[in-house]
């Protein structure tokens, strides 16, 4: 199959840098359309295969964020997203770290950053989204947790080789 290319948070690049991405995009587009097996890019001969595509994400309305040239945003199709169910997302997480309460605490964690983003002064270095409920999740010490951390040393004097896979802060290294 194909390449696939996703650029997430797309807006945030310097409107300079934007104009050669687009150019670049338009390039691999346009071989798509004519259906070529091969194309030459910035002065390189590649191979294209079609299943290839480009993605964007944005976050319009945030600081730092610019517009998209009209040539750019010629390149993609918008699609709408809404926000998502946080309370639902930091429940699973919670379950995940090893909360046997985590619904209740899920609840209480969102309606706080809720209520600190609605009262709390506008300020640029202020983040109550989904990064910072992460954030604050993985600083919470948890008696499970720390089973868990047991339980691995005692694999690891048994077995021979062992693979410990998780997201990134999630402790895999302590």
């Amino acid at each position: 199959s194909g390449a696939w290319a996703c650029f997430d948070e797309f807006n945030r690049i310097d409107i300079e840098m934007l104009s050669v991405v687009a150019q670049q995009i338009t390039t691999i587009q346009k071989a798509q359309q004519a259906r070529l097996d091969r194309f030459v890019f910035e002065g390189v001969e590649l191979v294209l295969k079609e299943s290839c595509s480009v993605f964007i994400t944005m976050n319009p309305g945030y600081t730092g964020r610019a517009e998209l040239p009209d040539n750019l945003k010629a390149l993609f199709r918008p699609v709408a997203m809404m926000v998502p169910n946080y309370s639902l997302i930091t429940e699973i997480s919670l379950f995940s770290f090893g909360f046997s309460d985590a619904k209740q605490l899920a609840e209480k964690i969102t309606t706080t950053f809720k209520l600190s983003s609605e009262q709390l002064s506008s300020q640029d270095h202020y983040d109550f989204g989904m990064r910072a409920v992460k954030t604050y999740m993985g600083l919470e010490d948890v008696d499970d947790y720390v089973k868990k951390v047991i339980q691995l040393y005692e694999t690891t004097v048994v077995r021979h080789g062992l693979m410990l896979v998780g997201p990134t802060g999630s402790g895999k290294t302590k």
